[in-house]
């Protein structure tokens, strides 16, 4: 998995630092900040996961599966199901 994990960063960062250059910082899908190197790459990228979870699924979807297996939850599917009335209630346990 780590292997693949770094893979996936390493590659993405480069598109996401071309997605910057070509289409500037404030038009850029993530922060931009996440673009200086992988260990910030992978700060901005935990925070998508529950915050932005949605454009982190749908623009960075390797990650996000890959998100789902570090972390051991997936927030997509969680809020998918209380959308949908699945679930009537969210608990976040410490």
């Amino acid at each position: 998995m780590v292997a693949r994990w770094e893979q996936l960063i390493h590659g993405t960062i480069a598109d996401f630092q071309d997605e910057v250059e070509l289409i500037g910082e404030d038009a850029a899908s993530m922060d931009a900040y996440a673009a200086s190197d992988p260990a910030e790459f992978f700060v901005v990228l935990s925070e998508y996961f529950f915050s932005s979870l949605e454009l982190l699924a749908e623009r960075f979807a390797d990650l996000y599966g890959c998100s789902v297996r570090f972390y051991r939850q997936d927030p997509l599917s969680r809020l998918t199901a209380l959308r949908s009335g699945r679930i009537q209630d969210v608990h976040i346990m410490a």
